[in-house]
């Protein structure tokens, strides 16, 4: 999958780099980790949305008086 540059900028591929390494210990090419980091991003693009109002589920009011405790 061929992905635009225009995503990501050159610094945050360089770091994912870095962090690629630390965690599974090799080395990833500047083009995968371009690729990778652009999907990573196009997944979140799809997948985090705000929530519509229809699915709320309204809220009760809670009593603010507060009940006293008779002590035994």
């Amino acid at each position: 999958m061929k992905t635009d540059n225009a995503l990501l900028p050159r610094e945050a591929i360089l770091e994912y780099q870095e962090i690629y390494k630390k965690e599974f210990g090799h080395d990833i090419s500047y083009d995968d980790a371009r690729e990778q980091g652009t999907k990573l991003l196009r997944l979140f693009g799809l997948i985090y949305k705000p929530i519509p109002k229809s699915w709320l589920v309204p809220q009760k009011k809670q009593n603010k008086k507060r009940i006293k405790h008779k002590r035994v």
